[in-house]
C-alpha cells in the first residue's frame, strides 16, 4: 500500500503529458486521439533524485493494434 500513493501520481503526472484521448483515458481539452504525436508509450523513470518521463514509439507491431 505505502507504494500505492507515489505510483498513483506518476501515473497521474503521465497523463497530463498525454495531449490526446485515447481509450478509457479521455481529457475534454483533447478529445480526439493524435497518432502522429502521441503514438507513443509514457516512460518514466528516476534519474538520480529526478523522475524523468520520455515519450518512447509504440513497437511496430503494436502500432496495428491501436
Amino acid at each position: 500500500v505505502e507504494a500505492m500513493t507515489p505510483l498513483a501520481g506518476l501515473i497521474a503526472a503521465a497523463a497530463q503529458r498525454r495531449t490526446e484521448s485515447r481509450g478509457a483515458h479521455f481529457r475534454e481539452d483533447y478529445p480526439e486521439p493524435d497518432d502522429r504525436e502521441w503514438l507513443r508509450n509514457i516512460r518514466v523513470r528516476r534519474d538520480g533524485d529526478d523522475t524523468v518521463f520520455d515519450a518512447v514509439p509504440v513497437a511496430p507491431d503494436m502500432a496495428a493494434v491501436a
